[in-house]
């Protein structure tokens, strides 16, 4: 028998437990990684189904599956980061979810089923880091406008090919970026990387400082980055892991733009997205632009 705990409706499976339901109505959700102290390992088959006020979904590194039509029909979900350990996204996951422009699909991801984009009619980019990465029959349906992104002679380019989908190539390689927040009542946390969660969710705890940098030694790319402040306003910019913010003065960190620099930086896209208060994730941004 399934069991209610908070938000959610939970089966126990081998190693941890598989959401089945939702009992609020939407906003931006932060699925845990863990309920009862046992690990968010999939969302189950139509768990999110019909959710009509759900705008934004940030799965934990935890979950490894998305069941048949796990988020069907959600219209205004404009808002997905998929997490990095995600390996299936199932049938009709994202089917109907009207609202969302723009997705990426981690190099976690080996299987994208059937119809799991289908009537996404306003997503126009998805990036694709699985260069095997295995497709399911129609899975974005008579999607009018998108362009897929992915690496050249992969799967993603051949299933473009044959589909007659607009295809553009990704940089043969990434660059890895690594950063750190400083967080009240927290200090310094430890590092991440690539798209991992630096911060808090859920806990009502400022964000007030991050320093960020990139491994530039197989290409010539610096990041720079600056930051908004309560009661301060725009910092002047800064690079390569030199603190942008402020630590000990109890302000909160408001707003970021981060950019690329150097002689190869046009090789290159930067895509970043913050958690608000009151306002779950926002949309992402990229190359400059204010989130």
């Amino acid at each position: 028998n399934s069991v209610h705990s908070g938000d959610y409706w939970y089966d126990d499976i081998a190693g941890g437990v598989k959401i089945v339901a939702y009992s609020r109505s939407g906003g931006n959700v932060d699925i845990p990684a863990t309920i009862d102290g046992k690990s968010v390992l999939e969302i189950g088959t139509d768990a999110f189904y019909g959710k009509a006020r759900l705008t934004g979904v940030n799965l934990p590194n935890s979950i490894r599956s998305l069941g048949m039509r796990s988020f069907y029909n959600c219209p205004n979900l404009n808002s997905v980061f998929l997490g990095n350990s995600l390996m299936t996204i199932g049938n009709g996951s994202f089917w109907g979810a009207q609202a969302l422009t723009s997705i990426i699909v981690p190099s976690s991801v080996t299987n994208i089923g059937y119809a799991a984009f289908a009537n996404c009619n306003a997503l126009t980019k998805i990036t694709i880091l699985n260069s095997a990465l295995v497709f399911d029959g129609q899975v974005f349906g008579t999607i009018p406008h998108l362009t897929i992104y992915g690496y050249a002679g992969s799967t993603a380019d051949s299933y473009a090919y044959a589909n007659t989908r607009p295809f553009i190539s990704l940089p043969a390689s990434y660059v890895d970026v690594y950063y750190s927040t400083h967080v009240q009542n927290v200090g310094w946390q430890s590092s991440k990387k690539n798209g991992e969660i630096s911060g808090t969710v859920g806990q009502g705890l400022r964000l007030e400082g991050i320093k960020i940098l990139v491994d530039n030694s197989e290409t010539d790319v610096v990041i720079q980055y600056q930051t908004h402040i309560q009661n301060v306003g725009w910092q002047a910019m800064v690079s390569n892991g030199t603190l942008s913010g402020t630590t000990g003065l109890g302000l909160r960190l408001e707003g970021i733009t981060i950019e690329l620099d150097g002689g190869e930086w046009a090789k290159y896209d930067v895509y970043y997205h913050g958690h608000a208060q009151n306002r779950g994730w926002m949309g992402w941004a990229k190359n400059g632009e204010s989130a």
